[in-house]
This record gives structure tokens, sequence and C-alpha cells, in this order.
């Protein structure tokens, strides 16, 4: 087996952009907290992302993916060419958490893609002292991404270990 460790979210999420963008047949993630807009490589390029709030359009076909970065982008790209998707994440009692998984679920069931999957789990509530709290990204059950960090907002940071994302002239994340 090849390992590597990632230390840094930033060379995590690129990483991870750019195995998710080789996915010839299946995704599999598991997460606490999913945040479909997360945008895996930055700084990011702002015109797709204009362009698809004026067209009110999720992925304009007319950009290359490339230059769209966010997670439910790449994932309903590979989706749209057959790559079978399946998301795990953990539904959160409201009262302890605002992790809001019904919103991420809600998104990603709104793209009507037959190749994505979405479930919160645990569907029971008899117990609040539980959490699924396992981060896994499995890739054509070959790469595999194991522990650590959440695909969310919050989780991106590079070398300089900053406690928060520095501002950026759009301010688009």
């Amino acid at each position: 087996n090849e390992s590597y460790w990632f230390i840094d979210g930033k060379n995590y999420f690129e990483d991870l952009f750019y195995k998710l963008m080789e996915a010839n047949n299946s995704i599999y993630i598991t997460d606490w907290w999913l945040s479909p807009e997360v945008f895996l490589r930055r700084p990011v390029n702002i015109t797709p992302y204009l362009d698809m709030i004026q067209n009110d359009i999720l992925i304009n076909n007319n950009q290359s993916i490339n230059n769209m970065t966010r997670l439910i982008d790449v994932l309903n790209y590979k989706a749209n060419q057959g790559v079978k998707i399946y998301i795990l994440i953990y539904k959160e009692f409201s009262i302890a958490m605002s992790i809001n998984s019904e919103y991420t679920e809600n998104v990603f069931n709104a793209l009507n893609n037959k190749n994505i999957k979405i479930t919160r789990f645990p569907s029971f509530t008899d117990t609040i002292l539980w959490s699924n709290h396992e981060k896994l990204v499995i890739i054509d059950d070959i790469i595999g991404y194991v522990g650590g960090l959440d695909l969310c907002w919050g989780r991106y940071d590079n070398n300089n270990h900053s406690i928060y994302e520095a501002p950026n002239n759009q301010n688009i994340y």
C-alpha cells in the first residue's frame, strides 16, 4: 500500500479534487459534516460562478470543470459521467448542533441525479449521546482517504495554520 499524510486542509482538498476527477466507477463518502458548496481548490476563479448565478444554473456546461472547484459541482459532473456516488452524513440532533445535514441532503437531492444517493444517519432518535463521526472518501474501491477532515467549511487551512480563513477580494468563501 502507498500512504500519504496530509497535515493541511489545502493539500488534502486539492489532492482529493484531482482524485475525484479521475474517478471512473464509484465514490463513497461518509462525513460528520458536509458542505456542498465548499471549494476544494483555492484561490477560486470567480468567473464561472458569477455566470452560474446570472443564469441560475448549477454547472455551466460551457465552462471547464477544472474551473469548478465546489464539491457539489465535482460530484455532479462525475455523476453525469456515470460514476455512482454514495454519501452518508450524520443526522445531527438540531437541539444540540447546527451542522444542518437536512440542508446538505436537500441540495444534493435537488440535483435530481440518479447517480447520487445521499443518506442521513441515524434514522432513530432514541439516543442523543451518539455520533457518526467517520470521515472517509473511497474512490473506485482503490483510493481511500481516512480520518481527519470533514468536507465542510472551516476545515481548510494551509501551512500557516491560521485559525480562520483569510478574506479574499471577491468574498466568495
